[in-house]
């Protein structure tokens, strides 16, 4: 009788449960974890109550709910309860794209790829953080400044609201300098040079500082931007389905129809 065996236990990576030493080491990792940031906009505090908070709030939106938490928050501009489910998420979603936009840029710069593609990929994550702290500042004023991947450790201070907005601007300050001006249709939805520069004048226009913001929308109306964007003829085009992606939109995060989020 003859026995064979092998020597050393078997070890190989499970493709299912990527871990941090497996990932950030190519081009296809820096793109999936820059998706990764654009998938916030996907959860139920970024893709609804968020605009509660902003939109319906307008002199252009109301809300018919009874829900009592809903009435305070959008009709009496009232929060009451920084734990209910509705601020909750969307404090949530906020620093989940933050944490996410942080690990793009702590890991992405030390990948070898196309340095094009790279400072693309740089501007796309520091957009996205931008727009998280403006929103952040915004809606809560005093917040956590969280600029590297989280820890289990990790006890940030509350930061005043002038320094949070001031995050926001270096962010935004950044990607004007990384990001290029337009894509091809397959990258439709991807952050570009001029919304960062309208997003960096609408960081200022919030804090009053009015030539500042001058100065950024400046690219959008008379500059390099001005042969990119201009206003629809027919105004309700910006709230149609039928006309999405239209030569008045900066912006524009690209949902898919009946999406189960």
């Amino acid at each position: 009788m003859t026995a064979v065996g092998c020597k050393g236990d078997l070890n190989i990576e499970d493709p299912n449960n990527p871990t941090t030493e497996d990932f950030w080491k190519s081009s296809s990792d820096a793109g999936m974890g820059v998706n990764a940031i654009y998938s916030t906009f996907h959860r139920v505090g970024m893709t609804r109550w968020i605009y509660f908070m902003t939109i319906i709030r307008s002199d252009i939106g109301e809300s018919k709910s009874p829900n009592h938490t809903i009435v305070n928050m959008c009709d009496q501009f009232n929060i009451v309860n920084y734990n209910d489910t509705h601020n909750q998420s969307m404090w949530q979603g906020l620093y989940i794209g933050i944490n996410r936009a942080n690990q793009v840029l702590d890991n992405v710069p030390s990948i070898d790829m196309d340095a094009t593609l790279k400072s693309q990929y740089l501007g796309e994550a520091h957009f996205l953080r931008g727009y998280f702290y403006y929103e952040l500042a915004m809606l809560y004023g005093n917040v956590p400044i969280v600029l590297h991947t989280s820890k289990p450790t990790d006890y940030p201070a509350t930061k005043p609201q002038d320094s949070v907005y001031a995050q926001a601007e270096a962010d935004l300050t950044a990607a004007t300098t990384e990001l290029p001006e337009s894509y091809d249709a397959s990258m439709l939805g991807r952050a570009t040079k001029g919304a960062a520069y309208a997003m960096l004048g609408k960081a200022y226009m919030q804090q009053h500082k009015y030539q500042q913001a001058v100065d950024a929308l400046q690219w959008v109306v008379d500059g390099p931007g001005k042969s990119i964007y201009k206003l629809v003829a027919n105004y309700r085009d910006n709230f149609l389905e039928s006309t999405e992606n239209n030569s008045e939109s900066i912006f524009e995060i690209q949902n898919a129809s009946n999406a189960i989020n």
